[in-house]
């Protein structure tokens, strides 16, 4: 979650009507400074197109307070950028100055400012405040006093800069560096920066400002249902500490309770003291190391749940030192921005590619074989202590990971990929979700797992590059909570079921090979055997893969406890699979030794087993009786979710299969198939002139489904699972409301006066559930409520189910939507 606004763009545009007063900017932040210079009586008539310095294209004009108009020339635009983390403009002053104007975080704008005006001690300052009459502190330590009180309410703070540019400096920066980056094709960007930087040096500060970004509407609440749900929420943001840490009180990530525990260079979450040297570094690492130390001690004897951990960009960028050189090393083997990337990408897809690809290969196929060896040879961890001390990446995982929440400000993108990264590194089984809605998200979004973009006034970079794309934060909630948990029992229904009914056909022809002494006669005809998958059993796995839903979406978000099922991996592993495997073994079993054991005994059409006729009358009902099976089990026994496609699913496979059999016996040739079948008329004669047939069939798949069954109701009655008794709740109020329906209508189209109540002696019990349900009477009269929907509209629902009821639901705290 990132609270870091991007500035792409340099410049509000004043719509059309003048009066209306209407701004439209790329950025909200550059949309919030020109409406306030307009309610200060500041206001932008024209906005530049380009930066030139000729034609009317490059002029801003601006009508101050009194009504006198000024007019600018935009020179030229050093753009905002993720690692300069500032921007700046040349401008042409009325007078024919030249003047750089630099805007950005106290960060990186302070440090290239003057000594005596980068809120420093400026005695000359003082004095001329003081005669003027202003408060001495506003250049002094006061304005990082400010800037400090800006941060703790939560906004977000930018502070100006300026410098005169000599004629002739300018001329020979324009003609020279810059219009050598902006030529460039490879590297331009870096190029550009470079150029800015010889400008953007002794600078003196002009002010600061502070924009209030406030919240989306929902965003503590689906915090809360995230953290209920058991997901891990951290907070990547560029802002100060201070305004990460009030961001993340009022959006619900620091509760009450919690203990704040700040990580930081500087001693209140600053980034130090500017340049350090390699003596500095090492006593910020020896320092951090310390502060982590002592932390994960503090957490190993309890109360690490309870800590929110804050970690400003300076200390972090320490932490991620390997993560970062890593990444920096693949980025250029794999081709970054530079003309060696462009050339390496050539090399790899070119009319040589081949060749370069079979090094990464064979090197890759080395590094696995070696993996054994490098693993027999890792020391065990209880020697690690005696090499050398502990990496600050895995002390800060040691402290981060089981802390409740965990705040990263001060970031930059590479930072926010590379936590990411780390995460993931250490965790492999956790999966790992990044949400932005900036193009400083965008490096953190594509190095999780699931990428989430957020398409909003911060444009649509970070939408189009992640996996899935939303309007608002609060909608997060709905996309894990709801169809995140419904995917996922989907994909798992369908896998499992996929896995299951190839089983329980598949393994009749080894149970029936096992009978007749492996002589490799097939049990089913060839045309049989080979519709079964493509025709007659596909349709049930895929409705139910497409419909199926353990919980309405209401009850998953009142309750995102139930996304717990998902996370844990509760309805697909490796327990689950062998459970289904078993049962479809044992069920493909029956389904051959019971038709087998009926003939044998019953003579079926007169003949012996061995005969052709029996051959093929043995198949079709071992066939029956297996799509029988598994369409009952994964469209009825498995679903949860029994909707009218469902069954349509069921009748449609087995009429599918009664049709194909009923065409089939008549249409097939009299002299027989090569196989030695007798197909013509068998089913036919089977299925209609007697009720053998029929009998074996009900009594294999009853048999065959009856320990399956049984299992599930022992199951579901003396350890039902969180979601069973929610499916229960979810029941019961649906009879519940059909029944108040149907009161309703009897007593609006005046069947009787009074209805009698068909739950006699629950009255009291129902009384003290739904205290707005009718007097314990016995009767619903007219009379009982008021209200222009009558009776049905005072119906409450009770949270828990009548104590008559075997599943009883306890009543939990929820957040409320």
């Amino acid at each position: 979650m990132d609270h870091e606004k991007s500035s792409g763009a340099d410049r509000a545009i004043l719509d059309i009507p003048l009066e209306d007063q209407m701004f439209q900017g790329p950025s909200p932040d550059e949309q919030a400074l020109v409406e306030g210079m307009a309610k200060m009586g500041w206001r932008l008539l024209q906005g530049a197109d380009r930066a030139s310095g000729e034609g009317d294209k490059s002029l801003v004009v601006v009508e101050d307070a009194g009504g006198e108009r000024s007019t600018f020339h935009l020179l030229a635009i050093l753009a905002f950028t993720t690692a300069r983390r500032r921007m700046s403009v040349v401008v042409g002053m009325p007078d024919g100055t030249v003047v750089l104007l630099t805007k950005g975080a106290d960060s990186s704008v302070l440090p290239l400012c003057t000594d005596d005006s980068a809120f420093g001690s400026n005695p000359s300052d003082k004095k001329a405040a003081e005669a003027e009459g202003r408060d001495p502190e506003v250049k002094g330590e006061g304005g990082k006093r400010h800037l400090q009180e800006f941060a703790s309410q939560g906004l977000r703070t930018l502070v100006y800069a300026r410098r005169t540019i000599p004629q002739e400096e300018w001329v020979q920066w324009r003609d020279g560096p810059w219009k050598r980056a902006e030529r460039a094709i490879v590297g331009r960007e870096e190029a550009q920066a470079e150029a800015a930087s010889l400008l953007e040096n002794s600078m003196t500060v002009c002010g600061v400002s502070a924009v209030e970004d406030r919240l989306q509407r929902g965003v503590p609440e689906t915090v809360g249902q995230l953290r209920t749900a058991g997901v891990r929420v951290w907070m990547l943001t560029g802002d100060k500490l201070e305004t990460a840490v009030n961001i993340g009180r009022s959006c619900g990530l620091i509760g009450g309770g919690m203990s704040v525990v700040e990580i930081s260079a500087g001693g209140h979450g600053e980034e130090g003291g500017g340049e350090e040297g390699e003596e500095g570094e090492e006593e910020l690492e020896r320092r951090v190391r310390r502060r982590l130390e002592a932390l994960s001690q503090e957490q190993s004897s309890g109360g690490g749940d309870r800590m929110a951990v804050v970690v400003d960009g300076t200390v972090l960028s320490l932490i991620l030192t390997p993560v970062l050189a890593t990444s920096s090393k693949a980025k250029e083997e794999e081709g970054g921005e530079g003309e060696k990337g462009f050339s390496s990408r050539v090399k790899r897809w070119g009319s040589k590619g081949w060749s370069s690809s079979s090094h990464h290969i064979s090197t890759a196929f080395s590094s696995l074989l070696s993996l054994p060896r490098r693993l027999l040879c890792r020391p065990p961890p209880s020697s690690l202590s005696s090499i050398g001390p502990r990496p600050l990446l895995d002390l800060f995982l040691d402290v981060a990971l089981p802390a409740a929440t965990v705040i990263c400000c001060r970031v930059s993108p590479a930072q926010k990929a590379g936590v990411v990264r780390a995460v993931r590194t250490r965790e492999p089984r956790s999966v790992s979700l990044a949400i932005g809605d900036g193009g400083n998200d965008i490096a953190m979004i594509q190095e999780a797992q699931v990428g989430i973009g957020i398409a909003g006034r911060e444009g649509l970079a970070a939408a189009r590059a992640s996996d899935y794309s939303i309007g608002q934060f609060r909608f997060l909630a709905r996309l894990l909570l709801v169809h995140g948990a419904w995917s996922y029992g989907r994909v798992a229904k369908f896998t499992l079921g996929t896995f299951h009914k190839c089983a329980c056909f598949y393994v009749t022809q080894a149970a029936f090979q096992a009978m007749n002494g492996y002589s490799g006669t097939s049990l089913y005809e060839q045309w049989t055997l080979s519709l079964y998958n493509t025709i007659f059993s596909s349709l049930p796995v895929m409705v139910v893969g497409v419909t199926e839903r353990a919980c309405t979406a209401r009850t998953l978000l009142r309750h995102p406890e139930l996304y717990g099922s998902g996370r844990r991996g509760e309805a697909f592993n490796l327990r689950v699979f062998w459970r289904w495997q078993g049962t479809a073994i044992l069920q493909s079993i029956l389904c051959v030794a019971i038709p087998y054991l009926s003939y044998c005994g019953i003579g079926g059409s007169g003949e012996g087993v061995g005969s052709t006729p029996q051959l093929y009358l043995l198949g079709i009902t071992v066939y029956t009786s297996v799509l029988i099976v598994v369409t009952c089990k994964v469209c009825f026994l498995e679903a949860r979710y029994w909707s009218p496609l469902t069954l349509i699913a069921a009748v449609l496979s087995l009429g599918a299969w009664a049709l194909f059999q009923l065409s089939y016996s008549l249409a097939y040739p009299k002299a027989g198939s090569d196989m030695g079948y007798s197909i013509r008329g068998v089913f036919i004669r089977a299925a209609f002139k007697g009720v053998d047939f029929w009998l074996v069939i009900l009594l294999t798949s009853s048999l065959a489904l009856l320990p399956d069954l049984a299992a599930q109701v022992t199951w579901n009655v003396f350890r039902p699972s969180l979601a069973f008794m929610h499916q229960e709740r979810e029941a019961w109020e649906r009879r519940t409301r059909t029944r108040a329906r149907w009161w309703q209508w009897r007593r609006d189209v005046g069947i009787e006066e009074g209805i009698e109540a068909d739950w006699p002696g629950k009255e009291e019990e129902w009384e003290k559930e739904a205290p707005l349900a009718p007097k314990a009477t016995g009767k619903l009269g007219r009379d009982d409520t008021t209200g222009p929907m009558g009776w049905l509209t005072r119906v409450r629902i009770p949270w828990k189910r009548p104590k008559t009821n075997p599943a009883i639901l306890p009543m939990e705290e929820t957040v409320s939507i």
